[in-house]
């Protein structure tokens, strides 16, 4: 059981701007260890979790390119069916994917790909990674981080004797934030499966980690 929940971890996808991977070197390893990419600061990203505007769509429909402010890259997908094919050019996605390397350049292979309509996550993504990278205490306490605000009505609460379990951690998560993110701990000493479904959940790229024990709900 515990290496089973090692391995789910190190799947976890990272937050990263695609200037960190661009400028990053990709490692190639032996076996059964995921490859990454090694960034300047020596952060290593087997699987990335990126925000980013669609802004070249190629015509064989299986790729697509995303920027983000810091850089552009080439996002691929080898499934079956198209992962693509409902986005246009000015979208803004999620793409959750896996750092590859052809010719010398950096690719994502595209796992999970979002189409966002709220604009707020792409400066709130900006303000994430600032905030992953500064290194001293006392400015992270400086730069404030606010959830971007809802442009649509939100959906109708489900009655309480409805909601399944997935259901229920989701709006937990988001009765817990208080805008720094909901503590997984906090959550599980409640509802025991708590860190199960929140796996499952940063997996589909429903939820994300603002850093290690919190989580927000992309919205």
């Amino acid at each position: 059981m515990a290496e089973e929940q090692r391995s789910i971890e190190r799947q976890t996808a990272r937050i990263a701007s695609l200037k960190e991977l661009n400028n990053g070197k990709y490692i190639k390893q032996e076996g059964w260890d995921p490859n990454y990419v090694l960034t300047s600061k020596d952060e290593k990203i087997s699987r990335v979790n990126i925000i980013g505007v669609v802004v070249t769509i190629p015509e064989s429909g299986q790729s697509l390119f995303i920027d983000d402010g810091s850089g552009k890259i080439e996002i691929r997908s080898f499934e079956e069916g198209n992962l693509f094919q409902d986005l246009t050019i000015g979208d803004i996605v999620l793409v959750i994917g896996r750092p590859r390397s052809y010719n010398e350049d950096i690719y994502l292979n595209a796992e999970i790909v979002k189409k966002i309509t709220n604009k707020g996550w792409l400066e709130y993504r900006k303000k994430e990674i600032l905030l992953k990278n500064i290194q001293m205490p006392d400015l992270k306490e400086e730069i404030k981080i606010e959830t971007p605000v809802e442009e649509v009505p939100k959906e109708v609460p489900k009655p309480v004797e409805e909601l399944d379990e997935i259901d229920t951690i989701l709006m937990k998560i988001k009765e817990l934030d208080k805008g720094e993110g909901c503590d997984v701990q906090e959550l599980a000493s409640n509802y025991p499966e708590a860190e199960n479904i929140v796996q499952q959940l940063l997996l589909k790229g429903e939820i994300f980690e603002i850093v290690p024990g919190k989580v927000k709900i992309l919205e």
